[in-house]
């Protein structure tokens, strides 16, 4: 049982058996129609063996085993029933290697590194486009079929795209890039606003772990727990002990220990080592004391347990391997309001992580081992071990699925969806499901 959300449209998989709730502007829900639902309902298609689901822009695309791809929504084609992309007998893709798709642009590389893409290649609004170049086309403000890049990279190994940018790796830790530059997060060494062809960085990252991006700034790490920066520094979130922004790529000096993973949400980053430690920089909204300077990374002073997860949006949420829940960060519609009931708590920002109380909410509803969370745009979503949701946050679209009419509560806090998911899953995932290590995919 998994949970997907971007732009207050919900997706809920269970097995094969896909469901929906939320915004519904475009389409995005394949219920052939572009009304909003504020319950749960059953997609009626045939995806054959789901093996990933990717929410871009305000459209939903859904992958299975057999290299099919399968898109509602926004994205080029305004369908609002799902529809084969036929990548097979309409591009020649054959077998699928990698498939990633975010902010209303696609790629997909095959086994033998041909590269496709198609989407949105701008940035502003429908009166304001400006070529930005995220798919690597210097001329057209969208790509509507799939189209060929030339393959300049080599064996590609991974490619992140999301917030106007695009970065694309290969088995030699070289990283290409394309997209929105501005203030640097690209790390090219130059002040352009847009690049609109892929260009190689012209750095030493060694063997790349991971990198990500968010709207102003990038950061990956490599095998030897080394660290690198590079965009806007307006909160500090780069870590330097500075507010410059900087627009080339930069180490920070830091031992954070054995890096496990790295997680940003605009001006914040926080970063976790393998022995269940977190340290934070960045806006000053994030578990930092008003005496600490935010532009360099600090330790945690806080007992998480065993994490088993973090996901993060407006806010930062941490999961460990007992079910215990913490949070801290924007509370501006209730969504991470986890101590207290709404009657009684009311903050907009939640300065330090506090932990999750599970019962007293909802006329005393108890809630269960929670096995797995999901933060949406101004919601969270948690799973416990009776495969029940429980929904925190803004319901403005009906993104809680409640079922309310006419979204009486925009700001719930807290509600459990009635929908019994359970009977759904068959009972090979219901063994699955019962793993800690199943786990809601964020997108």
């Amino acid at each position: 049982m998994q949970v997907f959300c971007e732009n207050s449209t919900v997706i809920v998989k269970c097995g094969n058996n896909l469901f929906c709730c939320g915004n519904n502007c475009e389409g995005q829900l394949g219920l052939g129609d572009k009304k909003n639902r504020n319950a749960f309902e059953k997609i009626n298609f045939d995806f054959g063996e789901i093996k990933d689901i990717f929410m871009s822009g305000y459209s939903v695309l859904v992958q299975n085993y057999n290299d099919e791809i399968y898109y509602a929504g926004s994205n080029n084609w305004n369908s609002n029933l799902f529809e084969n992309i036929n990548c097979d007998s309409d591009y020649n893709i054959g077998k699928i290697k990698i498939f990633t798709a975010s902010c209303d642009s696609l790629f997909i590389v095959n086994e033998n590194n041909k590269i496709w893409c198609c989407g949105h290649n701008y940035i502003g609004g429908k009166y304001t486009k400006k070529v930005c170049g995220q798919l690597g086309f210097e001329n057209k403000t969208h790509i509507e079929e799939l189209q060929k890049i030339e393959n300049m990279f080599g064996n590609i190994t991974n490619i992140i795209t999301d917030y106007y940018s695009t970065f694309i790796i290969n088995d030699k830790s070289d990283v290409y890039c394309s997209g929105h530059n501005i203030e640097g997060k690209l790390g090219l060494n130059c002040d352009d606003k847009y690049i609109t062809k892929f260009t190689k960085i012209n750095f030493n990252f060694g063997n790349i772990i991971k990198l990500i991006t968010n709207y102003v700034a990038t950061y990956i790490y490599n095998d030897k727990n080394e660290f690198f920066c590079t965009g806007n520094n307006e909160n500090g979130q780069l870590g330097l002990g500075h507010y410059d922004n900087k627009n080339s790529f930069t180490k920070i000096n830091y031992n954070f220990g054995e890096i496990d993973d790295i997680y940003s949400y605009s001006g914040s980053v926080l970063v976790k080592n393998k022995n269940n430690e977190l340290f934070i920089c960045g806006h000053e909204s994030y578990n930092l004391k008003k005496e600490n300077k935010n532009n360099l990374f600090r330790k945690i002073d806080f007992d998480f347990g065993t994490i088993k997860k973090i996901s993060f949006n407006h806010s930062f949420v941490v999961l460990n391997t007992d079910g215990d829940v913490f949070a801290c960060g924007y509370n501006y519609y209730s969504e991470i309001d986890i101590s207290n009931n709404i009657i009684e708590s009311n903050k907009q920002v939640i300065e330090n992580f506090e932990k999750m109380q599970k019962d007293g909410f909802d006329d005393g509803d108890k809630i269960g081992h929670i096995t797995d969370i999901c933060t949406g745009e101004h919601n969270l979503y948690i799973i416990d071990d009776k495969y029940n949701i429980y929904a925190f946050g803004s319901d403005d679209k009906g993104q809680i699925g409640t079922g309310l009419k006419n979204y009486e509560h925009m700001n719930y806090c807290f509600a459990k969806v009635e929908f019994d998911f359970k009977k759904y899953i068959s009972n090979g995932d219901l063994d699955l499901d019962l793993d800690l290590e199943q786990d809601i995919i964020i997108i």
